[in-house]
């Protein structure tokens, strides 16, 4: 990720943003982001991806999406739809092995063969400052094809009030509670 990326993140808070790859690695985040997404500066770097994420850490399996089963389908498809261009890197083929091996859930929806390649455009959250009722948006980013910067925007005052507080308490303050 470039450092205008980076400064980019930074001044996008208290709107959670973050940059993606095409298989979901989370290759650089801002604090509202980190602070919704339940503190990942404390999990390992390898292992900041959104799917593995979703359906490994308890966190984000349990607290993170008001709507888990349209989010787990919608990522699974579209790990399918990127995947298609990469069905000989064994960096790819290795994620979705590890995951088929960690995950039923995972697993069964991948033998669905579903494909997705839109961005919902309405996202609730659950976060430890209160529902989170989010727009994302999609930018491609112009230093690779291969990546992407997610933005979540507030839909109402209430989400709008919640995400300052989020980055004033910080991610680590707000999982305790």
């Amino acid at each position: 990720m470039s450092a205008a990326a980076g400064d980019i993140l930074a001044q996008l808070d208290p709107f959670p943003a973050a940059v993606l790859s095409r298989r979901h690695d989370i290759l650089g985040y801002n604090r509202a982001f980190n602070a919704m997404a339940g503190d990942l500066d404390a999990i390992d770097p390898a292992k900041r991806n959104q799917i593995w994420l979703f359906f490994v850490n308890p966190y984000w399996r349990r607290r993170l999406f008001r709507d888990r089963r349209e989010t787990v389908h919608h990522l699974v498809g579209s790990l399918r739809a990127s995947m298609a261009a990469h069905l000989d890197d064994p960096a790819w083929t290795t994620f979705v092995d590890q995951l088929l091996a960690v995950s039923d859930e995972f697993a069964e929806l991948w033998r669905r063969h579903d494909v997705v390649d839109q961005v919902p455009p309405a996202r609730d959250f659950l976060s430890p400052a209160g529902d989170l009722r989010l727009t994302s948006t999609k930018f491609a980013l112009e230093e690779s094809e291969a990546t992407w910067m997610v933005v979540f925007s507030p839909r109402d005052g209430d989400t709008r009030r919640r995400l300052e507080e989020l980055v004033t308490r910080g991610a680590k303050q707000l999982k305790a509670v």
